[in-house]
């Protein structure tokens, strides 16, 4: 018998930079904050970035509401994570998506990846710094 080949990765307009997070042991608050970046290196703005733990939590804009060109970030638990609390952080459609975000109580739009997932398990509370997508 032959052998299937494995079906093709997929094929994301955005890509996370494997290695860009930076994870710190953090016992006050569990965050993560990242970049937002064109192929040139330049930062970009008005990218939907989400982060789900338990079903979506909260999507962001990179570069809204005054966090800098090309960052956003997430701070969801209001201190430490639980232990054991899996993460997953990507770009998503900005569609339907307010400057000030999407989270529970304003309902989602469309949460269809746009980049691979970054995902982290919390064991202990952290602090993940520098999580980089990059787009066209």
């Amino acid at each position: 018998p032959t052998a299937v080949p494995p079906p093709p990765a997929p094929s994301f307009p955005f890509t996370l930079v494997e290695g860009s997070a930076n994870c710190q042991p953090n016992a006050g608050t569990t965050y993560f904050d990242g970049v937002v970046r064109y192929r040139d290196n330049s930062l970009r703005n008005g990218v939907c970035v989400h982060i789900a733990f338990f079903g979506p939590r909260q999507t962001k804009c990179s570069g809204c509401g005054g966090v800098g060109d090309g960052n956003w970030g997430f701070a969801p638990f209001g201190g430490p994570a639980a232990a054991g609390t899996t993460v997953e952080i990507y770009v998503v459609s900005c569609e339907g998506v307010t400057q000030g975000g999407q989270d529970q109580a304003t309902g989602f739009s469309d949460l269809t990846p746009k980049s691979n997932k970054w995902t982290r398990t919390i064991n202990t509370s952290e602090q993940c710094t520098g999580i980089t997508f990059v787009g066209d």
